[in-house]
């Protein structure tokens, strides 16, 4: 598609430093990026399945049927309830809100995950006037090569943390016991590093780099992204990564 803009994944597990990632990376010129949604592996499944995959860490299960994002949209009214259910969980800005909800109520039969969502991801660019744009998602490990297959504008960066902070971290928000975590951790830290394909468009980084050398991490980004961005100490110390919801 013309004009079509570097699309931008950043992908980790909750509680992982995705949040505070995509605030850093929003905070780069010409750069729009979406926190905590339109996750398009999950959204395919959900409507591939009958909406059976219901939670985003229901993608870590082995679906009965590969990620197909170049076929028809095959129930597009769940299809456009599932997106409109995100949409109004994203607290977009209004006129952003607007356009991708014409965008969606308007969405036609036959048409492709891909090609919608590539309008989708241009449709972004178009009312943001930015070059990058991109969504900050979890649980997305194991797709990370199919979906940089059918998008070749598309890069992605992965986020992990260590077991021991990632555990204590997860105890403040979530309910899941001992076992249960480290099954989920060990899960996703073995499929990130099993992906061995399109290394040229992924990128890993760690909590640990986030906090511990931002400067230089941010650096490494901007370079991944081809973005001629000059980014030093003074610039981080003035950021103000509060969202517009006040979080």
């Amino acid at each position: 598609m013309d004009n079509t803009p570097q699309i931008v994944v950043l992908n980790g597990m909750h509680r992982s430093g995705t949040m505070l990632f995509s605030r850093l990376i929003n905070a780069f010129p010409d750069t729009y990026i979406i926190k905590d949604g339109i996750r398009i592996p999950w959204i395919f499944f959900r409507v591939e399945s009958g909406d059976n995959f219901l939670y985003p860490r229901d993608c870590y299960r082995k679906p009965p049927f590969p990620l197909q994002l170049s076929k028809s949209i095959s129930d597009l009214v769940l299809f456009k309830k599932i997106l409109l259910d995100e949409l109004d969980y994203l607290k977009l800005p209004k006129s952003l809100y607007s356009a991708l909800l014409n965008m969606i109520n308007n969405c036609e039969e036959k048409e492709s995950y891909s090609n919608f969502f590539q309008r989708f991801f241009l449709k972004i660019a178009q009312e943001t006037n930015a070059k990058t744009v991109g969504v900050k998602n979890t649980h997305m490990f194991q797709y990370a090569h199919e979906m940089l297959e059918i998008f070749p504008n598309m890069k992605w960066v992965n986020i992990i943390r260590d077991v021991r902070g990632w555990y204590c971290s997860t105890k403040v928000s979530h309910t899941l016991n001992v076992v249960s975590s480290a099954l989920l951790w060990n899960k996703a830290a073995s499929l990130l590093l099993a992906e061995n394909i399109n290394k040229q468009r992924q990128i890993y980084l760690t909590f640990d780099e986030l906090i511990m050398s931002r400067t230089k991490t941010l650096k490494k980004v901007c370079d991944f992204l081809n973005m001629n961005f000059v980014i030093d100490d003074e610039w981080i110390e003035k950021l103000n990564l509060t969202e517009n919801d006040g979080t």
